[in-house]
Parts: structure tokens; sequence; C-alpha cells
């Protein structure tokens, strides 16, 4: 579903970053021989929930699904591999690591199994909040071993319904479209595979046409009524001059009104040739819209959609793998930079930035939930799973109107960005609310 931008509206943030005492890092995974890797958080009320990958007998050793769960962000119960095979779980790479919804005590996993050949997505689930946990209803066959999929996300909408995504591929000369699957009774019944972008045609080897990066995840929301809106990195090359380029895409999706051309957020970057980055956009649902983080060249970027379209980017400064969160009125994303520091920050309405807390250049992978960070951290002399918290203030800030009564970024209230430099700087975002930009040309 489009929507047209009917109005202008221009925000000017002056920011000033205020040191204060870091808190501590907790590890998750203390003590264990095996590498633990690549982890993913999410929050429901009090309770945070977090999986993550174990890698047994080195970086290309074998691969299990592990889970932990905390009611106070400090303290994490007891590691728990998910996947009933061990040793069985497709993850070659940090993008590809398996998907996590949650939806009050319910809480469904999902990963790539090769246990089997052909490979199949296998899945878990627990109804008590994470406390007990049985093989998932959940699984989907590939046809023969050269059939793929990748990237798997999974989310609960306002509704109940469950909806998995992921990009489907059969190699380098086929499409990369992403498919889609929901279940209205928690996983039990499934829909049949739908492709959410048919438009894309091209593959990583003629690229002419678009197609969703081969070693980027997407990301998404569900929306009311059965809907998504998706992100990813579209992939594509200027015919003329055959000069590959990507930008951050953005597409809603619902059954009898499917999107035709995907939206182009932010600006595109220029490639030159085929590259992979390994690093996918995100995205979350905020008081009133959008918002989404991405990178591009260890840079990151933010957007904003109020309903009327996403604005131009906003730049962050280095960054990378962000990941982004919003709770409470309250925006927060993470991101490490290239000397494995983890960075945190605020932006509040009326200008100030607070540094909330800074660690040691160690840490990668961050994913952000209520009042907590978790990420990859190099403890012991082996790569461990740690968290660290952060406090979100009770009160939200006011709205912000401009002359004709516009909202701002009031809604918005927050912006976390997980940065760990001692010391204090200042930083400048703007954000304007501009109409959709369609597919760049080639001049």
């Amino acid at each position: 579903m489009r929507r047209r931008t009917r109005r202008l509206l221009v925000v000017a943030l002056a920011c000033l970053f205020l040191l204060i005492p870091a808190s501590q890092a907790v590890s998750v995974t203390e003590n264990t021989e095996d590498l633990q890797v690549w982890p993913m958080v999410k929050s429901e009320g009090a309770v945070s929930h977090v999986i993550w990958i174990q890698k047994a007998g080195g970086w290309s050793g074998t691969s299990d699904v592990m889970y932990s769960r905390t009611t106070d962000t400090e303290n994490w119960s007891a590691p728990l591999r998910l996947n009933p095979l061990e040793g069985h779980v497709k993850a070659n790479y940090q993008q590809q690591h398996p998907a996590l919804a949650v939806s009050g005590d319910e809480i469904r996993v999902f990963w790539v199994s090769n246990a089997v050949s052909p490979n199949q997505i296998d899945s878990a689930y627990s109804h008590d909040g994470g406390l007990t946990w049985e093989v998932g209803g959940f699984v989907y066959d590939m046809d023969d071993e050269h059939h793929l999929t990748n990237f798997l996300e999974a989310e609960f909408d306002t509704e109940g319904r469950l909806h998995l995504l992921w990009q489907d591929t059969r190699g380098h000369t086929e499409l990369r479209q992403m498919v889609l699957v929901s279940s209205s009774d928690g996983g039990i019944n499934w829909t049949s595979p739908a492709v959410v972008d048919p438009f894309n045609t091209g593959n990583v080897e003629y690229p002419e046409g678009g197609y969703a990066c081969e070693c980027c995840r997407h990301s998404f929301v569900a929306t009311e009524g059965g809907g998504v809106d998706i992100v990813y990195r579209h992939v594509d090359r200027f015919p003329s001059n055959e000069t590959w380029y990507m930008y951050t895409a953005y597409l809603h999706w619902e059954v009898g009104n499917r999107p035709l051309i995907p939206t182009m957020v932010g600006e595109i970057w220029v490639t030159g040739g085929r590259i992979c980055p390994e690093n996918g956009p995100d995205i979350v649902r905020t008081g009133d819209g959008l918002a989404v983080l991405w990178g591009h060249a260890g840079k990151t970027y933010l957007a904003y959609d109020n309903g009327s379209g996403f604005g131009e980017q906003v730049p962050l400064g280095l960054g990378i793998v962000p990941s982004l969160g919003y709770v409470g009125g309250y925006l927060h994303y993470a991101y490490h930079d290239g000397d494995s520091v983890l960075r945190v920050l605020r932006v509040e309405d009326g200008g100030s930035v607070e540094v909330l807390n800074s660690s040691a250049g160690t840490q990668r992978f961050a994913s952000v939930g209520i009042g907590v960070v978790l990420f990859q951290d190099y403890l012991n002399e082996s790569w461990e799973i740690a968290s660290q918290s952060f406090e979100i203030p009770e009160q939200e800030a006011a709205m912000v109107e401009d002359d004709e009564g516009l909202p701002g970024f009031g809604p918005l209230a927050t912006l976390i960005a997980l940065i760990g430099a001692a010391g204090a700087r200042s930083l400048r975002t703007r954000g304007r609310l501009i109409g959709f930009k369609q597919r760049p040309s080639d001049s």
C-alpha cells in the first residue's frame, strides 16, 4: 500500500553527550569451551528472551540454537539447547542466526536444520514464557539439495497471528524472493507460502530487475489485518554502464494488496561491482509510524515515517550491524564500530544526548531489549554471550509540533544507540518528511 506525502516537516535536534557511569557486563554463557555467537533478544514486559548460536569445534564446527531468559536483566537462566538433534543447525555467519518471536508467554523459535538432506526449517515452541519447551509444529521441507532458505524472521501481530518470513532461492542464477507464511492458531496450521516481492526479477549473476541481498538479513513488523511491513537490502545494476548499487528498500504486503515496486528509504549506495556487506536493515513500529535503521560502508543511518512516507536519512556516524528497538515511547538502537566497541546513546526531544554505558573493544553484534542489550564478547579467552543493562526514563517526552501542528519526533521520544567511547561529543541529527522515492535512474 503506497502512501502519499501531503506535508513537509523539518525538525532539527541539537544534541549534547553526557557521560555517566558504565554498568557492568554480565556473562550469559560463562565458562564454556564452545564459541557462543550472534545473539537475538526480545523482551515482553519484565522478561527478556535471548537465542544465539553455539559452535562446537571452532568456527567451522557444528552449530546449535541456545536459549536463556531473565526477569531482571542481570540474572540469566542456564543456557538450553532447543534443537533436538545436537549439532544440526545451519548457521555459517551472523546474518543466518535463527528467528525468535514472543507474545506474552508464547515463544516460537525457527532455524534451518541440516539434520536431513535436503535441509528443512524446524521449530521449537514454549507456552509458559520459556520455562519449558517442545518440538514445534512447523516444519518446511526443501524440495531438493539446490533449494535453499536464508534469514528467517518471525513476529506475532497484535491479534495473535504468527508470521514467518525467509529468503527462498535455488542458486545464484535463480530468483531470490522473500516468502511469507502465517498462522492464526499459534503455529499449528499455516498458510501456503506467498512471495511478497514478485517485482524482484534479478539474481546474483544478472541483477537487473533487482533482488534481495544474498548475504543480508531482512526485517519486518506485523500490521493489523494480517499484513507486514518489510525492509531489506535491495541490489541492482544500471544496465547502461553495468555499475552495481544497493539501497534500503521498504514494502508493505497484505493479502489482496501486494506491492508493485519497492520504496527506497534513504539514498542509494553505488558499489561499482558486486559486494556482500553481511549487514541488513532493521525496522520497528513507533507510536505514530515506522523507524528504519541500516548501515552502508561502516556508517549507520536512520529514517522515520510518521504516516506520510519516509523522510530523508539521518546520518548517525560509524556503526556495523545495527539493531533497532522501540518500547514505551522510546526508540533505541545498537551497533558496534570497527574497533568492536559497543556504543550507547539517547536522543530526547529537546536535544539532549546521554551516553548510557561504555565498554572496551571486544564486543560485537548487539541486540537490544527492554533496558538490556545482548552482545557477543571476548571473555575468558573465548567468545561468549554477555548482557549489559541500562535505564529507560519513566516519563515520556512531550510531543513536538511545527507551526502547522504536525506531529514531530515526540512519539519517538528517545533514541538509544549503543556507543561506548568514553568522553563527550556533540551530534546533530535532522529529519525531513518527504515523498516516496522510486527506483533510481542510471543517468
